[in-house]
C-alpha cells in the first residue's frame, strides 16, 4: 500500500463531525493499525498516540467545507447549523431551529429533542 502523506508533509485534520484543525505536519505512518488503510501520527495533537485516518487528511489549505444545507419542496433552504447535544444535525427554517432525525426535519424541544414533523 501507498501513503498518501510522506513525514514531513503539512496537513488539515478534520473530524468525523466536520470540524477542522489546521496547519499539522506528518510524523509517522501506521500500516498495521488497519490492514489495507494508512494512518497518520501527526503534531501538534492532544492525542499525539492516536493516529488519523488517511480520508480524515487534506494537504493544508485545501480542505473544502461541504454545503449541508437543504433545499426543501417549498423552495425554502433549510441552513445547517451544526450538531447538537444529540449529535443530531440541526438546521434553521424561517428562523427557527429545527433538527434532522430519520431524513425528516422536527421542531425541537427545550431539551433538544425531536417534537412534531415540520409541515413543507
Amino acid at each position: 500500500m501507498k501513503a498518501k502523506f510522506k513525514i514531513g508533509d503539512k496537513v488539515d485534520f478534520v473530524n468525523d463531525f466536520g470540524v477542522v484543525f489546521e496547519n499539522k505536519t506528518i510524523t509517522g505512518i501506521d500500516f498495521k493499525m488497519t490492514p489495507g488503510e494508512a494512518r497518520y501520527y501527526y503534531e501538534p495533537s492532544d492525542s499525539p498516540w492516536f493516529p488519523a485516518k488517511e480520508s480524515n487528511l487534506y494537504p493544508a489549505g485545501t480542505y473544502k467545507k461541504p454545503n449541508k444545507d437543504i433545499e426543501l419542496p417549498n423552495k425554502k433552504i433549510a441552513k445547517f447549523l451544526g450538531y447538537g447535544d444529540n449529535y443530531q444535525e440541526l438546521y434553521a427554517v424561517d428562523e427557527k431551529q429545527v433538527v434532522l432525525n430519520d431524513g425528516e426535519l422536527y421542531s425541537l424541544s427545550d431539551y433538544g429533542e425531536p417534537i412534531e414533523k415540520i409541515q413543507l
